[in-house]
């Protein structure tokens, strides 16, 4: 029995610095698409000493000799477009805020041996959603400007770093998602290997 709570005690703390690990990368992560989110660099234009920077909620144009103004979109997209995009976007951001905020409650519960699938579910579908969404915004945003044939246009495109931003940021959701979905599988084989429920919760208690 000594030597079956060392193996357990073992994975409690594999669980527990994986959850740990996860929960901080997360939140360089959630920053990212919050930031992507309300920042106008999703199509970036810049001609001579003047830019103009869209993003899904306002643009800013710039000029070298006056500076920066900021103008809120009213009829430049369809409501319907804009719509969507602000939908997806506030939706990912928030699920992106939640998500390490479930890793850390789901460390802590295996810290105090208690069971984590419910809130490894939780956890699961919300870094998924924001993972997802945050790919489904690249995705879209990337298209349009990839669709773009004017050469002038063209020309006066620069990196676009709201986008970079959301895909850095979705990637690294989906990268945590794996790694908590492997994490879950792995301790269902342990539980049903040895056929106690939850391991650790059946040993803490002798």
């Amino acid at each position: 029995m000594d030597g079956e709570r060392a193996r357990v005690a073992a994975y409690i703390a594999r669980y527990a610095r994986r959850m740990l690990v996860s929960a901080i990368l997360l939140v360089p992560g959630a920053l990212l698409i919050v930031a992507a989110t309300a920042s106008p660099g999703w199509t970036v234009l810049e001609t001579g000493h003047s830019s103009l920077h869209l993003g899904i909620w306002y643009l800013v144009t710039c000029e070298a000799t006056v500076g920066c103004d900021m103008s809120v979109y009213q009829k430049l997209f369809r409501a319907s477009d804009i719509r969507s995009l602000r939908i997806m976007a506030c939706t990912a951001s928030m699920t992106a805020i939640i998500s390490p905020i479930l890793f850390v409650i789901a460390r802590r519960r295996i810290i105090h041996h208690k069971g984590i699938m419910e809130i490894g579910f939780c956890a699961l579908c919300s870094t998924l959603c924001a993972g997802v969404l945050g790919f489904v915004l690249t995705g879209i945003t990337a298209h349009d400007l990839a669709s773009i044939d004017d050469a002038e246009v063209l020309s006066e495109l620069r990196g676009p770093y709201s986008i970079i931003m959301m895909a850095i940021g979705s990637a690294v959701e989906v990268g945590v998602c794996v790694l908590l979905a492997w994490t879950m599988v792995e301790k269902y084989i342990e539980d049903r290997t040895h056929e106690q429920g939850d391991t650790w919760l059946a040993l803490s208690r002798g």
